[in-house]
C-alpha cells in the first residue's frame, strides 16, 4: 500500500537521506532558506510491493518495527 505526498522545498534543494527517529520517518534536506520554493512529490513503497514504471528517483530505505519502506521522489524531464 503505497503512500504519496508533496513537500514545498526551496529550489535546488538536495534530498540527503531518510531515516527514522523514535519510530517516525524524517527526510534530511540540504537547502537554501532564501531561495524560492517549489513542490516536490514523493512516494513510499513497502518492501516487496509492486512498483509502477515511471520517473522515480530512489532516496533511501527506512524501517519501522518489522516493516521496511523505500522512499522515492518523482522527477519530471524538462522538454
Amino acid at each position: 500500500m503505497s503512500q504519496h505526498f508533496t513537500l514545498r522545498l526551496p529550489k535546488n534543494a538536495s534530498i540527503l537521506d531518510v531515516q527514522t527517529q523514535d519510530g517516525i520517518p524524517h527526510i534530511w534536506v540540504e537547502l537554501d532558506t532564501e531561495a524560492d520554493t517549489e513542490l516536490h512529490s514523493f512516494a513510499v513503497y513497502c518492501a516487496g510491493e509492486t512498483m509502477p514504471d515511471g520517473a522515480l528517483r530512489y532516496i533511501g530505505t527506512f524501517q519501522i518495527q518489522t516493516l521496511v519502506f523505500h522512499l522515492y521522489e518523482y522527477f519530471y524531464l524538462q522538454s
